[in-house]
């Protein structure tokens, strides 16, 4: 009898251990990747009235109000014809910086309400913005113009992308988990040294180029700890604009 009752227990018990790992839930691995704050002058805008065809484009504006540097890592629009741009390089804090979000009337009638998605190393991750407006036909309002008072809006990506000032570099891709690739155009011919130091201060790479071409030059991150890092390239003894990119697994 005695063992019957053990036997009872342990399988009682052996039944209660096997429910409780059932429902507990699964656990969640925390981003090691630091966090930092946001603030958007607005998060939604209202063009009005579009003329149906056109393009039209807004500037949402923001500033990095935590202690790290923002890093975007992707944009995307609730259908085709919204297309957001954003910076692809770090936003240090206490620093400012835009989405331009173009928004395509075409095959579009009637009022319309567009968001696009941002994430981003910030609290909450995914920042969202909306536009608004009523696209009409041409005959129907043939003298309409749109809020901010202009037409179709072309962007210029040939002028933002280009590499006017000697002081700045281009990198990229940004976050990376390889390779990095540094374009010095305005330095051609030139020697360089690049260094690259982590988050506290620590310098993990001193590469040097020789005879600055054409070519973007290639670094090596494959063996960095996952975090932020802050690059400085230095030209006949002038430093450049330090700038910060992320390592990712």
């Amino acid at each position: 009898m005695k063992s019957v009752f053990i036997i009872s227990t342990l399988l009682f018990l052996t039944s209660s251990v096997k429910l409780f790992s059932q429902v507990q839930p699964p656990q969640t691995q925390e981003s090691q990747t630091p966090t930092t704050k946001v603030e958007f002058e607005e998060s939604e805008y209202d063009f009005g009235r579009i003329e149906s065809g056109e393009k039209v484009v807004h500037i949402f504006k923001f500033t990095n109000t935590g202690d790290v540097p923002m890093v975007i890592t992707s944009a995307r629009g609730s259908c085709g014809c919204t297309v957001p741009f954003y910076p692809k390089v770090p936003i240090l804090s206490g620093e400012s910086s835009e989405i331009e979000v173009e928004f395509d009337s075409r095959g579009k009638m009637g009022l319309q309400h567009k968001k696009v998605y941002l994430i981003a190393n910030t609290v909450p991750s995914m920042i969202e913005l909306i536009i608004k407006g009523e696209v009409m036909r041409v005959e129907d309002s043939p003298s309409i113009e749109t809020k901010d008072g202009a037409k179709a809006l072309k962007r210029e990506n040939d002028e933002k992308l280009t590499n006017k000032d000697p002081s700045c570099f281009i990198i990229y891709p940004n976050p990376s988990s390889d390779l990095v690739q540094i374009e010095l155009k305005e330095h051609i011919g030139e020697n360089a040294m690049i260094y690259i130091h982590n988050e506290t201060g620590i310098q993990v790479l001193e590469q040097k180029v020789e005879r600055i071409s054409r070519e973007s030059t290639q670094v090596d991150v494959s063996e960095f700890t996952p975090g932020m890092y802050m690059i400085t390239i230095v030209i006949d003894n002038i430093k450049l604009k330090t700038q910060c990119f992320m390592v990712t697994r």
